[in-house]
């Protein structure tokens, strides 16, 4: 007798469109990111996402559009050590992240920000050290859930949390 499985949806991939920063309203209670800032998190996990430090630079950390929270720096590194630290073991959760990421990668995770609301919510939005422009968002750890690659710049892929709803 043959089993029936359910068809596994295919979603076809919109192509990544970078946010114009033009666009993005800054805090009303905006930090300052200074530089050295910058660069000792450079210095911690490599260069930089492109765009990112523009971005941190012009905006800083904050919550935007509801549905984004860009981490200060010092918080940024915590949730790395965390992240870093449950993916390892929970790799699995994700049912893409051996495609997307080799062997031992998943100890390069960086943590930018994090989903704060809509389908991201509780996810994070991560670069890997070493390959600024593989930036990936990892919904909320769940099985069968699947991690977005969201390159190649910051502004690509912060793009979506910014879309309108239709």
């Amino acid at each position: 007798m043959a089993t029936l499985r359910k068809a596994k949806k295919t979603r076809k991939a919109k192509p990544l469109v970078a946010i114009d920063f033009a666009v993005i309203d800054a805090p009303a209670k905006r930090v300052v990111v200074e530089e050295s800032e910058l660069d000792a998190l450079e210095k911690a996990y490599g260069e930089l996402p492109p765009r990112y430090r523009e971005f941190m630079s012009r905006f800083g950390p904050a919550e935007y559009f509801r549905t984004l929270y860009v981490h200060p720096l010092a918080r940024a590194r915590k949730t790395t050590e965390e992240l870093r630290s449950f993916f390892a073991s929970n790799i699995g959760l994700w049912e893409n992240a051996s495609r997307l990421l080799a062997k031992g990668e998943e100890t390069k995770l960086v943590v930018l920000g994090n989903g704060v609301a809509g389908p991201m919510n509780g996810g994070w939005l991560v670069f890997v050290s070493g390959s600024p422009e593989r930036l990936l968002v990892l919904p909320r750890p769940q099985i069968g859930c699947e991690i977005v690659e969201a390159g190649p710049t910051f502004a690509h892929a912060i793009a979506p949390f910014f879309e309108e709803d239709d």
